[in-house]
């Protein structure tokens, strides 16, 4: 009976590790300096972001990483953060001067992980202090705004400066997967719905957007083009210790 026992305990612990393994929150690809999985910045405001870091990494060295994520989805956020430096490997391998700035918006938690070529300059204690002076910003939901002032005491600290300041966001309100939208949100589905309705009937069948639209969009306007990526981006093989410092708001 005891050995059953501790076989049925062994199997529990094997089954619920693997149950955390499976739900584990994946780690996105690196395509850029800017990954915003919760779309909380505007278009132009992640491309001014993305610019400045890619300047500052040019010019001082040391790669600066901005990840907003949707979700930790029961992960701790210091545990999450070390899991995407060892995926992305931010920083150069000899110098490991990657810094991770890692935001969970359902979470309501944010991260700055230091590599640890940095961690005599971006210390635990300043890294804490940029978090907290961040608090303010983002419990007033002005995001971009506090990502901006978040991104340039980063890079003041390393000995940088940012000339460039992007017009950002007084205010912007994150709305959780499965809250009660405004009826303004289904205004645009109500009116294709409703086009599409009319054009059945009209037409009898709904072939008639197939050749109504049919090369719509050939020989010009997106194809063959795209936006610019603006260079490489991966990280080349910086370590990470934990130096760093976390908060909520």
């Amino acid at each position: 009976m005891k050995y059953f026992k501790t076989a049925f305990l062994h199997a529990l612990i094997i089954f619920l590790l693997g149950i955390r393994f499976i739900n584990a929150k994946e780690v996105p690809p690196l395509t850029g300096p800017v990954i915003d999985e919760a779309g909380i910045l505007s278009a132009s405001t992640k491309a001014s972001f993305e610019s400045i870091l890619r300047s500052f990494h040019k010019k001082n060295g040391p790669q600066i990483q901005l990840y907003i994520a949707k979700s930790l989805e029961g992960e701790t956020i210091e545990g999450h953060s070390i899991k995407v430096v060892d995926e992305w490997k931010l920083g150069d391998e000899k110098k490991d001067d990657g810094v991770l700035f890692l935001i969970a918006m359902k979470d309501k938690k944010m991260r700055i992980e230091v590599g640890q070529g940095l961690e005599g300059s971006l210390t635990d204690l300043k890294a804490g202090r940029i978090v907290d002076h961040l608090k303010v910003y983002f419990k007033k939901g002005e995001y971009e705004k506090g990502i901006y002032i978040g991104l340039s005491l980063i890079v003041k600290v390393l000995g940088g400066d940012i000339k460039e300041i992007p017009k950002v966001r007084r205010s912007r309100g994150y709305r959780k997967t499965g809250e009660m939208q405004s009826l303004g949100d289904f205004l645009p589905l109500v009116f294709i719905i409703l086009f599409i309705i009319i054009s059945s009937f009209r037409r009898n069948r709904f072939s008639y957007f197939g050749s109504h639209y049919s090369g719509g969009f050939s020989g010009g306007g997106f194809s063959g083009g795209g936006f610019s990526s603006g260079g490489s981006w991966g990280g080349s093989g910086g370590g990470f210790s934990g130096g760093g410092a976390s908060g909520g708001w």
